[in-house]
């Protein structure tokens, strides 16, 4: 079950991180052009790796994909408000446990 939250949560917040880089990485490249980024990644990801998820946000699908999250958060921005912190990995185990037994 570890293993399982463990999963969830990374697939979660790898998104997250992958927004931030490639928000500083618009600052560097001082453009909003999404092929302006090219070789701009962080040191911890490979050029090549960098290059192929540019390219991956540049299809109109993901830009649809993008879109259609942004409108969502807007519809109902106060499902997304965090106001407790992080949880500990109990919190986490008593959630996946509760809602085993109430599925």
């Amino acid at each position: 079950m570890a293993r399982k939250v463990w999963n969830l949560t990374c697939m979660d917040r790898y998104s997250d991180s992958l927004c931030k880089v490639r928000k500083k990485a618009k600052e560097r490249a001082n453009s909003a052009n999404i092929q302006d980024l090219k070789g701009l990644g962080l040191r911890g990801i490979k050029t090549e790796m960098w290059n192929r998820l540019v390219d991956i946000w540049a299809t109109e699908e993901w830009k649809k994909k993008s879109n259609a999250g942004k409108s969502n958060r807007a519809a109902k921005p106060d499902a997304m408000v965090h106001t407790r912190g992080s949880r500990s990995f109990g919190q986490h185990l008593k959630k996946m446990v509760f809602t085993i037994i109430i599925a």
